[in-house]
């Protein structure tokens, strides 16, 4: 399937430009349309809620200044991103609603082939969709491109793909949703990790079919069969990653319960906290 229209997440923060900058470049190496979305999410203060005397007044208040400086900064961002598109010579579109991040964009992400994010926060501090991003990936229903942040303005088309696969549906979601990236890489390397040696014929079997069915689609895809170190499977991909050194990886995300990836730290987990590539998730 080809990736006619890219959506892109921005928020205030430095990378978001860098974000929209990778996407025009994204879109004008595989000719498509790009959109930006801002989602404006608006904290209800507590005193909205009282019941004392004048509380719903002071809560309406403090809310409509509220909806004011966020269209202010709304305003800025959007101005920003004219400016950037203007000068890379693009027709960029842009979208902004108010609501929850993670409805707003996640909604909009299904009219969309591909949707571009960035790496959630970790501290807590940043505002916008950052701190939602698990759960737009949950939420969307079509493949996630996460930008690192130390990579401000990269994507030009990956010459090394690092395919994770162990033969799961959601690592089938990704491997169909990645096939515009697949199949104009260079290289594509199937990844599969072994935890023990009786599994080992079960995944090499899995592994020859990914390298069959993408080399059907004119891919030129090599298998490459590692040792998982350790519990998990998260530190094992960066660890072959380090030594392969891609421009892109694509995985499933999600292939535990989130509780289970919440408590174990699951793959999908640590790669969105710990990649230094763009990394591309369907769930």
């Amino acid at each position: 399937m080809k990736t006619r229209r890219i959506l892109v997440a921005v928020d205030n923060s430095p990378a978001a430009l860098a974000r929209v900058e990778s996407a025009i470049n994204l879109a004008n190496i595989i000719e498509a349309e790009v959109t930006a979305i801002l989602a404006i999410h608006l904290e209800v203060p507590p005193v909205a809620a009282s019941t004392m005397h004048g509380g719903w007044y002071m809560g309406e208040e403090i809310l409509n200044n509220s909806r004011q400086e966020a269209i202010k900064s709304a305003k800025m961002i959007h101005e920003a991103c004219d400016l950037l598109a203007e000068r890379l010579q693009w027709d960029l579109a842009w979208l902004q609603k108010e609501g929850d991040a993670v409805h707003v964009i996640g909604e909009e992400a299904r009219y969309h082939d591909l949707l571009m994010l960035g790496r959630p926060d970790t501290e807590g501090t940043a505002s916008g969709f950052r701190g939602d991003v698990h759960a737009i990936l949950l939420e969307s229903g079509v493949p996630c491109l996460v930008m690192p942040d130390a990579s401000p303005g990269f994507f030009q088309q990956p010459g090394k793909v690092v395919l994770a696969w162990d033969g799961s549906r959601e690592a089938c979601q990704a491997m169909r949703g990645a096939l515009g990236f697949l199949t104009r890489a260079e290289e594509v390397t199937v990844l599969t990790l072994v935890d023990r040696d009786i599994e080992r014929p079960h995944y090499e079997h899995v592994n020859k079919r990914a390298v069959d069915f993408l080399k059907a689609h004119g891919v030129n895809a090599e298998g490459i069969l590692a040792d998982k170190q350790g519990l998990f499977n998260g530190p094992s991909l960066i660890q072959q990653a380090e030594t392969l050194s891609p421009d892109m990886i694509v995985m499933g995300a999600y292939g535990h319960s989130r509780f289970r990836e919440t408590i174990l730290g699951g793959a999908t987990r640590h790669l969105l906290q710990q990649a230094t590539v763009p990394v591309l998730y369907a769930h």
